[in-house]
């Protein structure tokens, strides 16, 4: 009898088990934005022309200094299936979930604004470091929030873009240097075997001229190789494994 009984204990644990575990995966996150676009306004709070600003703003911060803000507008939590977190805990695993930003610069911008809810975020990449807290936190509550208070929800939501973009501006001041490619690497790996083919000739022979310049040649060409290698702009490239924990700051109205 009292092996049944654990047994009928032990079946009720594993299924609450089985539907807390799959009431955790049914949180819906939004689609990432088109190629062309760094925002998704699923609540419809973006006028046409801020859509515009917001683009051109965010494209230049991402080609000028490659930090990949990204802003989002939700209906609510519930229309996410996610009443069973906060703003907070959303927009952190929206950020983890996008992978926004990447491993290596790892200074993503996520702004989101749940309508319903009366809630905003700003979650930072890690590279962050919390050190702009403070800063953040201005920036939502003196630009944000308060037009969001008298239902200019888009004029808040640019307000905060351009603050963002200037403190990022401010912050981010190199550029970021992409790794080698594949066949980078491979042309790299033989200009340098040719140098140092070349170097060990002119050694053993006691040689000069020529054989020198050459050597001044390849190593000028490694350079230019290594030196010129950027990632361009585009949004394409702002989901790169990037994750939140870098700080920021919550509102509401």
């Amino acid at each position: 009898m009292k092996h049944k009984y654990s047994f009928f204990l032990a079946a009720i644990g594993f299924l609450l088990s089985l539907f807390f575990c799959t009431s955790s995966f049914a949180i819906n996150y939004p689609n990432k934005p088109a190629n062309t676009d760094f925002y998704v306004d699923n609540a419809n709070l973006i006028s046409p022309s801020d859509r515009a600003q917001i683009n051109q703003i965010i494209g230049k911060l991402w080609a000028d200094k490659h930090v990949a803000m990204i802003v989002v507008t939700i209906p609510s939590l519930a229309t996410e299936d996610a009443t069973a977190t906060t703003v907070e805990g959303y927009t952190r695993s929206l950020f983890d979930f996008w992978g926004l930003g990447s491993q290596q610069n790892n200074n993503g911008i996520l702004l989101l604004v749940s309508k319903d809810d009366r809630h905003a975020r700003i979650e930072l990449g890690q590279s962050w470091g919390h050190q702009y807290d403070a800063q953040i936190d201005a920036i939502m509550q003196n630009d944000i929030v308060p037009q969001f208070k008298q239902g200019n929800f888009s004029t808040g939501i640019v307000n905060g873009v351009k603050s963002l973009s200037a403190l990022a501006n401010g912050v981010y001041t190199a550029k970021y240097q992409a790794p080698l490619t594949p066949i980078q690497k491979l042309v790299c790996s033989i200009i340098v075997i040719v140098l140092i083919g070349l170097i060990i000739s002119l050694f053993r022979s006691g040689r000069s001229g020529w054989g020198w310049a050459l050597i001044a040649f390849l190593a000028l060409a490694i350079w230019w190789i290594l030196r010129n290698i950027r990632i361009g702009g585009g949004s394409g490239g702002m989901f790169g494994g990037g994750s939140s924990g870098g700080g920021g700051s919550s509102g509401s109205w």
